[in-house]
């Protein structure tokens, strides 16, 4: 499906076993980073300038006010493989992989597992996420706050979560 000359999704027609979701994060998250440049190029609002950050610097200058945590779908080997190759998995203070602890998000467990690990009470928590069943829902159901980071204007959202359209605009909310 097309909305003007933004990709929404791509549904599998010829096989039930691949999960149709998937796919289309996988196809959204490709034209999103290239359309909008907020996945592969952190920046951050210091003194009213944006500034380009790698995302060391960027989980780095957040822990100096936070802790940091990923919690992120994906089976136990290759999600694990797969954000190594972005960034350096020693950088966070938790890392939650859905493969690894038998729940994925939204299931409220997994956000239980992290509250856990991050030894915070859920409504200390800021969920950042862009799918808004998984990350947002999720994280609302386990009793944190969320932001949703969607860059589409038109797509409606029925709950009142924080929501951005960049990553720069995150720290203007924290």
């Amino acid at each position: 499906n097309t909305r003007g000359s933004s990709i929404s999704r791509i549904i599998p027609r010829n096989n039930d076993l691949v999960n149709e979701e998937w796919i289309s994060d996988k196809i959204r998250f490709s034209y999103d980073g290239l359309n909008y440049q907020r996945i592969s190029n952190p920046m951050i609002r210091i003194n009213n300038k944006l500034q380009a950050l790698d995302w060391e610097k960027t989980i780095n200058y957040l822990k100096t006010k936070y802790k940091v945590g990923l919690l992120t779908n994906g089976d136990k080997i290759s999600q694990r493989a797969k954000v190594s190759h972005a960034i350096d998995l020693d950088i966070f203070d938790v890392v939650v992989i859905s493969g690894e602890q038998g729940y994925h998000k939204p299931a409220k467990a997994i956000y239980d597992i992290a509250i856990a690990k991050l030894n915070v009470k859920p409504d200390e928590i800021v969920m950042v996420g862009d799918n808004f069943a998984n990350d947002v829902y999720g994280a609302i159901n386990a009793g944190m706050k969320a932001i949703w980071i969607w860059p589409d204007d038109g797509r409606p959202m029925n709950y009142d979560v924080a929501r951005i359209y960049k990553l720069d605009e995150l720290l203007e909310l924290l």
